[in-house]
């Protein structure tokens, strides 16, 4: 287990209850990253940091934090210039729905989400922390009642 992630995933999930998904999103976005990681290696190091996110979650209660685990593995793959995908989606069987978050590299997922994520449809073009521009039939806010 890495301290060092294991930090970083406490303080994300702090934030992300105390700030929410699309403030860190948009904070994560502002932070610099390099341009573009080329390079033979780029796979085998994003699978290598999925894989250490995914050790150092499976301490105490970070075991199934797949949102905090996912924007975690966006954000520094970002930083390292390996453009990623970070996905949503949801399953269910009539009587329940899950959620899953996980990230994608070249359209396949990354570390143990490659079983994980299978069976869960994505949402498509959906990306946490974007704003979505409001409707123009919305009302304006003194005329709401």
């Amino acid at each position: 287990m890495s301290p060092v992630r294991y930090a970083q995933l406490c303080l994300l999930q702090v934030a992300l209850f105390l700030i929410g998904t699309r403030r860190v999103m948009g904070l994560l976005r502002k932070l610099p990253s390099r341009r573009s990681a080329g390079g033979q290696n780029r796979e085998e190091r994003a699978e290598m940091l999925a894989r250490q996110i995914e050790r150092t979650a499976r301490v105490g209660r970070l075991r199934d934090s797949c949102l905090p685990r996912s924007i975690l593995l966006w954000w520094l793959l970002r930083r390292q210039g390996i453009l990623t995908r970070l996905r949503l989606g949801v399953k269910g069987n009539g009587k329940a729905v899950r959620a899953h978050a996980w990230v994608e590299l070249r359209g396949r997922p990354l570390g143990a989400d490659r079983d994980q994520s299978s069976g869960f449809s994505a949402f498509p073009g959906l990306t946490p922390g974007f704003r979505r521009k409001r409707a123009a039939w919305r009302l304006p806010a003194d005329q709401t009642g």
